[in-house]
Parts: structure tokens; sequence; C-alpha cells
């Protein structure tokens, strides 16, 4: 996983373009699809405010906006490609036999005329900050009214996912999901706050034999700051989602009290093999003492996600209340 999560996976869709033709019959398919249709609400996006249709009936969804439907029981008619971590269950079960209309919106990589194809009503998706969508945008948007909104840091994914999900006439939903969050995590705060304001919990993963450590503005960053976790005071101030360390400079986490890192099948994940058994790793009083917790998702972007996490975290505070 990349510090900026975004998943650079290769394709041809960035660099095709749609032909006149397709321009066209996208122009009179969003003529047809808006004709006669009363318009609830309008939302604003980086490419300006877009006029919801009232009841959308196919809607096309890109990147994280799929798993958000699909959590909630609404079944879009083309996706981009899924994270089965990011769904649950009921929401994979769902998913099964959903056209593909790309890998995701990063570099563009979705492919129109499949999009086009699928006749949508509405579009929705969720794009990453630091990248010029505009071209992808005017695009979609001859298809069908496009709301494309940007998460400007990897924290505030959870806020664009309610954003989507509102988009997409799930507001009773994803309120719902939002009100639950949120109660746990004040009950999180009440049960465990003499641990959470004693301890200094890190979350950690590996690049190019570096150590990351990800910081408040972090996916994890945000659900830990939620519950009242501190997190290193050297990630308060990272201007991406982590900062990196040698492992010269491991003796920085000398003073945290728990480590969460990314897991796999209940074992640490590939990009932490090269530290795990690095002496200084492991001489860590928080790994010296196993209050460490592994992780499949150490990215939470939806409600689902956070809960989950915030499942796991419990133990952990469990496990460090029972050592003290």
């Amino acid at each position: 996983m990349k510090l900026t999560g975004q998943n650079q996976v290769g394709g041809l869709s960035a660099q095709r373009m749609l032909t006149r033709r397709y321009f066209m019959l996208a122009t009179a398919a969003s003529v047809l699809a808006s004709s006669g249709t009363a318009h609830a609400t309008t939302i604003d996006t980086p490419f300006g405010s877009v006029a919801l249709p009232a009841s959308p009936t196919r809607i096309v969804t890109l990147d994280s906006a799929g798993a958000i439907a699909l959590n909630h029981g609404l079944v879009p008619v083309g996706t981009t490609a899924l994270s089965d971590i990011s769904m649950s269950p009921a929401a994979r079960e769902l998913a099964k036999n959903i056209p593909l209309v790309g890998q995701t919106t990063y570099d563009g990589q979705i492919r129109y005329e499949k999009i086009l194809a699928l006749r949508p009503d509405l579009i929705v998706g969720m794009i990453r900050s630091g990248s010029d969508y505009s071209a992808m945008y005017s695009k979609l948007s001859t298809i069908a009214p496009t709301i494309l909104l940007r998460a400007e840091g990897a924290g505030k994914l959870l806020d664009v996912s309610f954003q989507l999900a509102v988009a997409m006439g799930l507001e009773p939903q994803i309120t719902e999901a939002k009100n639950g969050y949120e109660k746990r995590c004040r009950a999180m705060r009440d049960r465990w706050s003499p641990i959470l304001n004693r301890k200094i919990f890190a979350v950690v993963s590996g690049r190019d034999r570096q150590i990351v450590v990800y910081a408040p503005n972090s996916w994890s960053g945000r659900v830990l700051s939620d519950i009242g976790a501190r997190l290193p005071a050297f990630t308060h101030n990272a201007e991406r989602n982590g900062v990196t360390l040698s492992y010269e400079e491991i003796g920085a986490l000398a003073d945290v009290g728990g480590i969460l890192y990314p897991a796999l099948d209940d074992e640490p994940a590939p990009e932490i093999a090269d530290f795990w058994n690095f002496t200084g790793f492991r001489d860590l009083p928080a790994v010296k003492a196993e209050n460490m917790l592994g992780l499949r998702n150490l990215w939470p972007e939806t409600y689902p996600d956070a809960l989950v996490f915030l499942d796991a975290m419990e133990g952990l505070l469990q496990h460090m209340e029972d050592q003290s």
C-alpha cells in the first residue's frame, strides 16, 4: 500500500479518448435521461454545483462509492474495481455480476464506452487530491450528471463517504451509520480514557526499506484521533499521510505504548517483513510487551471499515489494561 493510498494499476483506459460518435451518443443519452425529471437538490463539487436527479435508478459508482452503495444495499449498474476489505459479507454477495467500468479513477483508468452503454442517470465517485481530473469529469458529465468529490487527505475519507452516500439517495442509511460510529467513539473514549490518556499509539507499515508511521490525518490516524488516542508527536505536522523513518531512527518509537501494523492471514504483511525481525524493532518496549495489533485493513475509508477497526482496537486496549 503506497503512502498516498492511490492504487496505480496499469491500464489503457487513461489513454483512450471518446470518439466524436461516442460524444454525440453521450450527449443524446444525457438529454434523454434528464428530460422531464425534477432535480431534488444540488451538490457542490470541485467542478461546480451539480443538480441531482430526484430518483436516480441507474447509478454508476467509481472507486469507494461502490463499496459505500453496496454496504447500504444499493446495487449500482456498473462500478470500478471493488475492494473486499471495504465491504460487508452481504455487500460482497450483492457485488457479484456487476459490470466493471475500469479499475480506478486514478490516472483516468476507466472505460467511458462501457459507462455509456449502461445508460446511467447518475455517476458518483471519489477522487484523490494532487491530480487533475477535469478532463475525466468533462467526459463523464457528457454521459450523465456526475458527482466527483475530492478527499483532501486520507483522514477526510469518512466525511467524503457521507457526502457520496447522500448523493446516491442514501442519506438516512449513512446518517445512521455515522451516528453509530460517533456513539461508539464516545463510548470508547469514556471506557478507555485511562489508557488513551497515558499511552501513545503508533500505526506502522513499510516502504522501500523504511518504516512508515501514519499521521493523525491518515486513514487509521483519523479513527484513533476520534477515540482520543495519542499518536507520536513527530507525526502531528506531517504534510502527507505519514512520516518515514530509517531503521537507524527507530528509537523515535521508544515511548510508544501500542503498535498497530498490517497483517495478512494473521501474519505480518509482506511490506513489514524487512523490519519485523530487526533488532531495534524487536527491542521496542511495546513489542517486548506484545502490545501489538495486526489488522488486515489499516486504511478505513467508510464507517463499516472504521467500526471493524474499532472492534480490533478495543481488543488491544483490553490486553493493555489486563497487563497494567
